[in-house]
């Protein structure tokens, strides 16, 4: 059944902003059309619970460093990114959690959702596990 504008745009309307469970579906090593810097673009999925809410492309480049290495941290590849030898292809099939935002809308683009940054996994405890309990019998 045909819809009208208002509906079409409904469909693809923003989801809230927020912290949000996501996968790598897509990652490429690019070259950043407006500096010409390296960079990669990755294609994340958005989950809630088990049913996907949007797709985000983003953008990781050096001069972003922050967002490079809170990207790499959620996925997993710290020691990669410390390493120097990171490639869009080790993002492929990570996941972790997101902040998304919302890009408003322009003259010429509708409102859409972005990634502000990435959620740093859990620290390790020292000692490779949780603290040590001692049971106490009770009296009675």
């Amino acid at each position: 059944m045909p819809k009208a504008e208002e509906d079409c745009r409904r469909m693809f309307a923003p989801i809230p902003k927020g912290e949000y469970d996501f996968e790598v579906l897509e990652a490429s090593d690019e070259t950043s059309k407006k500096s010409g810097n390296d960079m990669i673009k990755i294609n994340i999925a958005i989950w809630e619970g088990e049913k996907v809410l949007c797709r985000v492309f983003d953008y990781l480049l050096p001069a972003m460093e922050a967002k490079l290495r809170h990207a790499c941290d959620a996925c997993g590849l710290l020691d990669k990114y410390q390493s120097g030898n990171l490639h869009g292809s080790d993002f492929i099939g990570r996941t972790g959690r997101v902040k998304i935002k919302i890009k408003k809308e322009t003259a010429d683009f509708p409102a859409k959702n972005e990634v502000e940054d990435y959620c740093l996994r859990p620290a390790k405890g020292i000692g490779g596990g949780a603290p040590e309990t001692k049971e106490e019998s009770l009296p009675f």
